[in-house]
């Protein structure tokens, strides 16, 4: 039975692949069948290690969870109602002994959930910021050739040949299922730290980063043998197949990490006894946690400004804010136009259109907000050097782009945006699984100041960024991180430079 415990984590973790929209519409039936089972699981694999009941004492936590349930939006209080449930459940089976299992069962599975979603934004801050994993096509070419396939590498694709053709494929944190494998290794950290003494603990948690490791590589190769066979993307991101893909790891787990045997460990809640210096310990622990997520949510909005707007039309001829959007004119540029946006920044503050001049400190020092919109030129090293000043003397700097780097505005906009570490890039995105636009809902709680008052943005064929250094890597602020996303590289054998297909291996999401 203490087996079942891999199988509780496993689901208890894959019930996040669709809970949030990460990857897919979320499911809610699907993910809460998964919380159920493996709750189910982690309530089997205890049954039989449980002798003690737990204190009564442990029913006062129900105050400060319940609370927390009020400003916790959901699926991200999943942790919270599973552990609450547990210790109310431990009201109604104080007095059975042999039915102890099921409140800590649940009471686990609620703390696991709940680990699991204080580390999430920390995955995705860190995923976000570089979704690709270049060096691994190292690994993964000679690996797979020596399982008979046929590959090579270049400038950190991996190319896999077929007889009927030639597939270049990246290798992303995503297509590796890393999401899954970290939350799996929070529920295997968890059970060594209830279950092993400190030097066990160490060992077992090497014995799971390597084993996790080669399984990660043994499982993309199949997962790629499966897109090969299928051509359907999906294979990488689906949640059902993703979760099922696990299972072969699992079943290792069971096997080289065996469980104490039963009867040599009991799991048990551990006393509840808090003095005076606990709870003055505990108290300080709460204020340092909670100034720790503040620094790291907290996003200096900067001081307040007069709003005097710059639009530069000098390096651009496309997304005109000039003429009108009538019926008096037609072609691609009444299409492709920016009138009614700069009409409706008039309607706010000061904005004026620099169509004659070269970027100069006396020309910015007018103003405190620059908009670089779709250039199609260059712009001169001088010119970057005065919007840089520009930047440091405290202007704000507005960039727009669009994408596949059609007509060279990615380009031109990088010989700007790198100086500050951020890079345009030459791809376009849409929604995952379907092709469509995209939208972007910023969040409740703690969007940047930047999307603070925008309650929705929508996206059509946006470009992607990235940083351009480990430094910028670690100083980039999340101001629209994106879900439900597919990039797709661009070409310049179309003359809109995108691809005809949006289903490539070479895509990321």
């Amino acid at each position: 039975m203490k087996r079942f415990l891999w199988l509780g984590i496993l689901f208890l973790s894959a019930s996040w692949l669709f809970l949030i929209s990460q990857f897919t519409i979320p499911d809610l039936i699907a993910g809460l069948l998964c919380v159920i089972t493996g709750t189910l699981c982690i309530i089997g694999g205890i049954s039989r290690n449980t002798k003690k009941q737990p204190q009564i004492r442990y029913v006062v936590l129900l105050i400060p969870l319940i609370a927390s349930l009020l400003f916790v939006p959901f699926p991200y209080n999943l942790g919270l109602i599973v552990l609450t449930l547990g210790l109310l459940a431990s009201l109604l089976c104080y007095r059975f002994e042999r039915l102890q299992a099921v409140p800590l069962g649940i009471s686990l599975a609620g703390i696991l959930l709940l680990l699991q979603t204080m580390v999430f934004p920390l995955y995705v801050s860190f995923v976000s910021h570089g979704h690709r994993l270049d060096i691994l096509s190292l690994v993964i070419s000679p690996l797979a050739n020596f399982l008979g396939f046929r590959t090579s590498t270049n400038n950190g694709l991996l190319f896999v040949q077929t007889i009927q053709q030639t597939s270049a494929v990246t290798i992303t944190w995503e297509k590796l299922g890393f999401f899954l494998t970290l939350n799996l290794f929070l529920g295997a950290l968890f059970l060594f730290v209830i279950l092993f003494k400190r030097r066990q603990i160490l060992k077992n948690t090497m014995i799971f980063l390597v084993a996790g490791a080669l399984y990660l590589l043994l499982r993309f190769i199949a997962i790629l043998a499966l897109y090969l066979t299928t051509t359907e993307l999906s294979v990488f991101w689906d949640p059902l197949l993703t979760t099922l893909s696990f299972l072969p790891f699992c079943l290792l787990l069971m096997k080289i990490l065996p469980l104490p045997v039963i009867g040599d460990l009991a799991i048990q809640a551990p006393a509840l006894h808090l003095t005076k210096k606990d709870l003055v310990a505990l108290i300080l622990i709460i204020l340092l946690v909670s100034s720790l997520t503040g620094a790291f949510l907290y996003q200096d909005p900067g001081s307040k400004k007069t709003g005097r707007i710059l639009i530069d039309e000098y390096h651009s001829q496309w997304e005109d804010t000039l003429r009108p959007l009538d019926t008096e004119w037609y072609g691609l540029l009444s299409t492709y136009n920016y009138y009614s946006w700069a009409h409706w920044l008039k309607d706010h503050y000061p904005v004026e259109t620099n169509i004659n001049e070269t970027f100069s400190a006396d020309l910015l020092s007018s103003y405190d907000i620059l908009i670089l919109k779709c250039p199609t030129e260059s712009y001169t090293t001088q010119e970057v050097q005065s919007i840089k000043d520009f930047v440091q003397h405290g202007g704000g700097l507005y960039l727009i782009g669009d994408h596949t780097n059609v007509f060279g505005m990615n380009t031109f906009l990088n010989q700007v945006s790198e100086e500050f570490g951020i890079r345009f890039r030459t791809d376009a995105t849409y929604e995952l699984g379907t092709g469509d636009l995209s939208t972007y809902t910023p969040d409740l709680y703690f969007s940047h100041p930047v999307m603070r008052h925008v309650p929705r943005f929508e996206f059509m064929t946006s470009c992607t960024l990235e940083p351009t250094s480990l430094s910028a890597y670690l100083r980039m602020e999340n101001i629209i991180i994106g879900d439900r996303l597919i990039s797709e590289p661009g070409t310049y054998s179309t003359e809109n430079f995108f691809r005809e297909s949006i289903a490539s291996p070479d895509s990321e999401y």
